[in-house]
Parts: C-alpha cells; sequence; structure tokens
C-alpha cells in the first residue's frame, strides 16, 4: 500500500448516505448499511451478511474447494440478495442491475476505508457493534440507472426487497447404488438437511444417454436453421464439439436417472467417485436440461429426468451415485425492512 494507491481508493466514493438497518433471515443478520454513489455514476445499496456457521467455517469456505462436494457446499450457502429484482423506498424504485458478495476483511484497504467513511456520516452500528467482521460479508447491489447524485429520501423509512422466483437448494447426501435399466418399485423417503423436510421419490428409470447424438438432432432441428445461417451453425457446431470432446469422447454416454416427485422440487445426482475428487476449472462451461417425453409417472406424480455429468462406457451395468440434494423452487415475495 501506498499513498497513491490511497488517494485512488478515497476518489472512487463520490457520495454516501447511510441507512443502519437490521433484520434476521433464516439465521443469518442482514444489516444494510446504505448508499454509496462512484465517481463511474453507479449506484449501490451494502448489505452486511454474518451468521453463526458461517463464523464457524469463514476460513474453509473462503479456501478453494478441494473436492466437487465442498466446491457444491459453497454454492448452498447463498443470501437472500443473490435473487434481489427491485429495491423500494418510499416512492423511489430500483431495479437491480447485477449482485456481488466478498467477504469482509480489515487487511482489504478498500474495506476498512468504506467503513471508515461510512462511519464518518454518521453510519448507525449498534446492531452489528459486537460481531467480528472478519466473519461477515460484504453484499453489494448495483442499481441498472446512472445517477449524478443520491435520490433523497429519509433513511428511516421502510426499504422492501421484491425477490425473484428463485430456487433453494436443499443437501440430502444419500448413497445409491444404480442398476442401468432397472426398475425400481421402492419409494425413496428423502431428507433435507437444510429445510429438515422430507419428500417421497420414486425413480422410474436409469439409461445412458448419447449427448452426442442428441445435440446433432439440435443443429439439425429447422427452428436452428430458421435462426442461424449454414455456415453460423456449422461454426456453432464446431465449436460446441471442440469443448465437448474435453468432457465426454464420442463413444461414450451420460448417465440419465429418470424419476416422479412433488412438483416444486428437482433432484441432483452425481457419482460418488467424482463428488469426491479434485474440481477441474474450465472458461468453457456446458450445460444440459433434460425434460422427459412423457409427462406423469407410474404413480401418477410429474415425472422427471436428471442428468450425471460424468461419461461411462456404454457395457457399463450399474452406477454408485448419491443424491446430492434437491432443488425446491421458491415464488416470488417481499422482505421488507
Amino acid at each position: 500500500m501506498n499513498f497513491k494507491r490511497l488517494k485512488y481508493e478515497l476518489s472512487q466514493i463520490k457520495d454516501i448516505k447511510p441507512i443502519g438497518k437490521t433484520i434476521e433471515i433464516n439465521d443469518a443478520l442482514y444489516h444494510v448499511m446504505g448508499m454509496i454513489l462512484n465517481k463511474d455514476k453507479n449506484l449501490q445499496l451494502l448489505i452486511l451478511k454474518y451468521n453463526d456457521e458461517y463464523s464457524e467455517n469463514n476460513d474453509q469456505l473462503n479456501e478453494l474447494p478441494n473436492t466437487n462436494r465442498s466446491a457444491h457446499y459453497q454454492r448452498s450457502i447463498e443470501s437472500f440478495a443473490d435473487s434481489v429484482e427491485k429495491v423500494k423506498i418510499g416512492n423511489l424504485e430500483f431495479i437491480i442491475k447485477e449482485s456481488s458478495q466478498e467477504q469482509c476483511r480489515f487487511k482489504e484497504h478498500y474495506m476498512t476505508i468504506l467503513f471508515i467513511r461510512f462511519l464518518l456520516y454518521g453510519w448507525n452500528t449498534e446492531d452489528i457493534d459486537t460481531l467480528d467482521i472478519d466473519h461477515m460479508k460484504l453484499i453489494t447491489l448495483t442499481f441498472n440507472e446512472n445517477f449524478c447524485e443520491i435520490p433523497n429520501f429519509n433513511s428511516f423509512m421502510p426499504i422492501c426487497f421484491s425477490i425473484r422466483q428463485n430456487f433453494e437448494q436443499n443437501l440430502v447426501e444419500l448413497p445409491l447404488d444404480l442398476n442401468i435399466g432397472s426398475d425400481y418399485p421402492d419409494e425413496l423417503l428423502v431428507y433435507g438437511k437444510n429445510d429438515n423436510k422430507k419428500h417421497l421419490i420414486y425413480i422410474n428409470q436409469v439409461y445412458l444417454c448419447d449427448m452426442w447424438l442428441e445435440m446433432e438432432k439440435v443443429f439439425d432441428h429447422m427452428k436452428m436453421k430458421e435462426i442461424f445461417t449454414d455456415e453460423e451453425l456449422e461454426h456453432k457446431k464446431t465449436e460446441f464439439e471442440n469443448i465437448f470432446l474435453k468432457v465426454c469422447p464420442k463413444d461414450m454416454y451420460y448417465p440419465v436417472v429418470k424419476y416422479e416427485c412433488e412438483d416444486e422440487i428437482s433432484l441432483e445426482f452425481y457419482s460418488r467417485k467424482w463428488l469426491d475428487t479434485k474440481p477441474v476449472y474450465s472458461d468453457n462451461l456446458i450445460g444440459f436440461i433434460m425434460k422427459s417425453n412423457e409427462s406423469i409417472g407410474k404413480r401418477g406424480l410429474k415425472l422427471k429426468e436428471a442428468l450425471i455429468e460424468e461419461p461411462v462406457t456404454h457395457d457399463i451395468s450399474k452406477i454408485e451415485v448419491e443424491l446430492f440434494c434437491y432443488n425446491k423452487i421458491l415464488k416470488e415475495y417481499e422482505i421488507v425492512i
């Protein structure tokens, strides 16, 4: 750190308006610090998040995960602010352009400067005075318009957060040995570790899917030919093949679990071996959404499919998997502070 860097950090914030409101949601404290206007005319709402679980696991959660399982644990720790669509304060309404969160560390000079400047502007921290700052996360909601100044509003007015429809992940971690092509007459009682609820699951079938053949169908579909020229389509197909070859050779298949359950939840299966291996990070991401051709399963519930994105040979007869989690649909709602 030098004085040039210090002056640069100070120059980034054009104006500040403290708010200082706190609410508890799902055993976590959310403290709305207030708004900042930076020199690029971006208006942002800053929120501090703290909970005991995060405090206890803080060091582990901020290290790079050493297994795919621990990487998925990190993915499951989210906050309501990740799904905020808009914020209302009195007659003012702000649409969210993007959100981010980062760990609070006093060794980060930006954090120190930010907190001190808020305190100098009269920020009321009474609700969080005794909590360890290093065990907090700073959530930043950036609004989608440019502002020359922070709009005038009374900081005592209620703040309404409109939350879009989203998914809540609930860990299950149930080991299963699944036979390819077998019928599964027994029901599974699935217990969610996060919400302490139980759900009945029925596996109808496990089969192998040739994703190369499926993607060939996609590229040959008339709708694709209506959108892209032959040259563009060939380019996209080549681009896909170059990326997909790195994760799935052409003579390999993806297992698919066909199951039925309640409408509002969906399941995620992974092989046990994959969950306990080291993550491989890449700039190229490919995801598949499976949809069953049949709408209703054998027991009258909605039929769904889950793809296990780990390639296997065509002659495999059994796979050792884990029903890792289920995702529950959360409807739109509002939080008022």
